[in-house]
């Protein structure tokens, strides 16, 4: 939360844009229930070095709870952040993820937003948090970027 304040105070004094991503994997309780905590462990692991190699330097991920990850993007616009949440979709849906001899295939949906002076921090996450639920109810392995 401090990065994304921080990247509001910014967008205050260079009126550049932020945007956030927020992404959640697609039946991760599946996963769980079927292959063990352990293989979802090692999916969450995975998909942080997808996350971590596609990312730009100045890009912040964090883990905001169970499967949810936030990613902050700071100086990019809504088609930026779609672009980036689609290349990262891509990569993980590419690539099954092997854990003790089980290979899963896995998929990621994503919300995005993007901060202006006319919305709060907080509704900024929101809308992005809303549209990952419209992302994942439309059919998952997607990213959304507006209301429907």
């Amino acid at each position: 939360m401090q990065k994304i304040e921080n990247e509001a105070l910014r967008f205050k004094r260079t009126q550049k844009p932020f945007s956030i991503l927020f992404g959640d994997i697609d039946l991760f309780k599946k996963i769980n229930d079927t292959y063990g905590h352990l293989a979802g462990d090692a999916i969450l692991v995975s998909i942080s070095h997808i996350l971590n190699t596609e990312k730009r330097e100045i890009d912040q991920v964090a883990r905001w709870g169970g499967e949810e990850i936030l990613i902050l993007l700071p100086e990019t616009n809504l088609k930026g952040a779609v672009q980036l949440g689609n290349k990262i979709r891509k990569s993980i849906s590419a690539k099954p993820i092997t854990h003790e001899g089980q290979e899963s295939n896995v998929t990621m949906s994503f919300g995005v937003s993007e901060y202006n002076s006319e919305t709060h921090i907080e509704k900024t996450i929101d809308l992005a948090d809303q549209r990952l639920y419209l992302a994942k109810n439309s059919g998952r392995n997607k990213v959304v970027s507006e209301d429907a």
